[in-house]
């Protein structure tokens, strides 16, 4: 009877131990499988944040590109005012030079209206009085050098000022 009792235990420990095994290689299965899900997701995990990765990087790339245009646009920007101020510069002294022969014409004018006014108002006759009232020879040929010596300044005025007029108009 013992005998019978020992295998009776035996058989009954061998059945329990073999229900737990059971039991516990379904949990180690279950177990396996969660470990592989949670491995491919985690899989999946750095897939995303590689191509994130990837994607930053990507971004980066594009905001240093535009980083640097941004650069050459504000130095052609720079460029161009200074350009803006030089013309400023020249025009101011354009502006000038224009002030001073409008100035040098008016007074060109003045001077040969007074010359014109004077030749009309004296005329020829009095070219001709002052050499015909010559004492001398001597005082004739300086009285005729003065008349020439006039005659060439009036020129020179009207040339001046003709020319100088022609200068404004263009």
């Amino acid at each position: 009877m013992a005998i019978i009792l020992s295998i009776s235990l035996a058989g009954s420990l061998c059945c329990g131990f073999f229900a737990v095994t059971e039991a516990l290689a379904d949990e180690v299965s279950e177990t396996e499988e969660e470990l592989t899900q949670t491995q491919q997701k985690l899989a999946q995990s750095q897939s995303q944040i590689e191509d994130i990765k990837d994607q930053i990087n990507s971004l980066k790339s594009s905001l240093d590109e535009y980083e640097d245009d941004v650069e050459g646009v504000n130095a052609q920007l720079e460029n161009i005012e200074a350009q803006i101020e030089n013309k400023n510069a020249e025009i101011v002294l354009v502006q000038s030079q224009i002030d001073a022969l409008e100035e040098s014409k008016s007074k060109q004018y003045d001077t040969m209206k007074t010359r014109v006014k004077y030749s009309y108002e004296n005329g020829i006759e009095s070219y001709l009085q002052l050499l015909l009232e010559s004492r001398n020879l001597s005082e004739l040929l300086n009285r005729a050098e003065y008349i020439v010596a006039v005659r060439q300044y009036d020129e020179r005025i009207m040339d001046e000022y003709n020319e100088s007029n022609a200068c404004s108009t263009t």
